[in-house]
């Protein structure tokens, strides 16, 4: 055979392979944050460390894994993929997820298949930024946004008016639940964690970070309302008042469901 010939069949052959292996190996993949792990095990090697101190080294470590925020992707499609999730218990793989970003491009990355939960699926996201409007996502290739899509049922906290009808601004928050807290000036909102001195924040940017719970312009003083505005589509909601002197704010939120 040619010399050239049998070169060119083996370059052909090396591309096909090369690109048959692209679409799991090129992606960005996406971990489950360690956040949380790493936080508490800080806290236990020093017994002494403030909030103030905790809260510094979980920021720095927030900013390298994210914060995994619990997300819904049953009505997201994704591929399976052959490739085994790091320590995954019962054989789980990756699956390729695509979205769009903020300019309308398509953005895929890998991530955990799909886990069964009470009311649908979850995934595990570990976000830096989350907001109405996007969500920063760590991945092993540097950091990525895709636009906030309704198709992920994110969980949201809501600063409503007077009447519990009008949304005057919106959070997207992990793993729903309560709110714990919100800011003096009604631009941030609060969520408890499993690590007893901090809050997790969550600005109206959607910037997050861990804060001590003591922090002073922090409102934790509520009264959840008995009476309120029922939502057809979530049996979980409730609203909750936070005063602080003659400051008053009320959140819409959903109950975590059981």
């Amino acid at each position: 055979m040619n010399r050239i010939v049998y070169t060119l069949i083996l370059l052909f052959l090396a591309v096909t392979v090369a690109s048959a292996q692209t679409p799991e190996t090129g992606r960005p993949r996406v971990l489950s944050s360690t956040l949380i792990t790493d936080v508490l095990a800080k806290k236990e090697q020093n017994p002494e460390i403030t909030p103030s101190e905790l809260a510094r080294f979980a920021n720095e470590r927030l900013k390298i894994v994210g914060l995994d925020h619990h997300v819904d992707p049953c009505d997201v499609g994704s591929v399976k993929t052959e490739l085994g999730f790091p320590g995954a218990e019962y054989g789980e793989v990756f699956h390729v997820y695509r979205f769009a970003d903020t300019t309308g491009a398509s953005k895929e990355f890998l991530a955990r298949e799909p886990g069964d939960a009470p009311c649908g699926c979850w995934l595990n996201l570990p976000l830096v930024k989350a907001s109405t409007k996007f969500l920063e996502i760590v991945t092993d290739k540097g950091p990525i946004q895709i636009k906030t899509t309704d198709k992920l049922l994110l969980e949201r906290v809501e600063l409503m008016d007077n009447t519990l009808m009008r949304t005057i601004r919106e959070w997207i928050v992990i793993n729903g639940g309560e709110p714990a807290g919100i800011s003096s000036d009604g631009k941030k909102v609060y969520m408890s964690t499993e690590i007893d001195e901090l809050f997790i924040e969550t600005a109206e940017d959607g910037s997050i970070a861990m804060v001590p719970r003591d922090q002073p312009d922090i409102i934790t003083n509520y009264t959840d309302l008995k009476k309120f505005p029922k939502d057809p589509n979530n049996d979980y909601v409730g609203f909750r008042k936070f005063t602080k002197g003659k400051t008053t704010y009320t959140l819409k939120f959903s109950h975590v469901c059981t």
